[in-house]
């Protein structure tokens, strides 16, 4: 196996599986937090988190390392913009979730570890697990994007 090839078995399953994981979390975990009371579903989404950013940062790590490399040695120009998509892609999720997801994280997190704060604060841990499912679609689709970008490599 030559290092493009390693490289495509990184860079390729590394942005479905995150994909796959982000999506589920949007799909199946948190909306059935966000029936529940503060007290239950903030320390849930703490634990989901924290477990996450051990799948989604290596993934993402690997995944954009892979595919820049991919973007840096290949001689076709159509895959090269593919890949470089893949690579902008998986690396631009880590940009986004502290940019733009961050502060809704901060403040979940905050909230957790608070049972005074947890008691008033209904309505917002709502509005806030909402924005971060939406947000997390948004990270799912650009992982999944990329992916479908490196098995496009494949066809042209």
């Amino acid at each position: 196996m030559d290092s493009t090839q390693a490289a495509k078995l990184i860079a390729i399953p590394a942005a479905l599986i995150v994909s796959g994981y982000q999506l589920a979390l949007s799909q199946n975990s948190l909306p059935i937090i966000l029936n529940e009371a503060a007290s239950i579903s903030t320390p849930i989404f703490k634990q989901v988190y924290n477990r996450g950013a051990v799948i989604a940062v290596p993934g993402a790590l690997a995944a954009s390392t892979a595919f820049g490399y991919l973007a840096y040695t290949t001689r076709n120009n159509t895959h090269r913009r593919l890949f470089t998509t893949g690579a902008i892609l998986t690396f631009g999720v880590l940009p986004f979730t502290r940019l733009v997801m961050y502060s809704g994280i901060e403040r979940l997190i905050e909230i957790s570890g608070s049972a005074a704060v947890q008691e008033r604060s209904g309505a917002e841990v709502t509005k806030l697990l909402k924005a971060w499912t939406v947000q997390n679609w948004v990270r799912a689709g650009m992982m999944l994007t990329a992916g479908v970008a490196g098995l496009a490599t494949t066809f042209v």
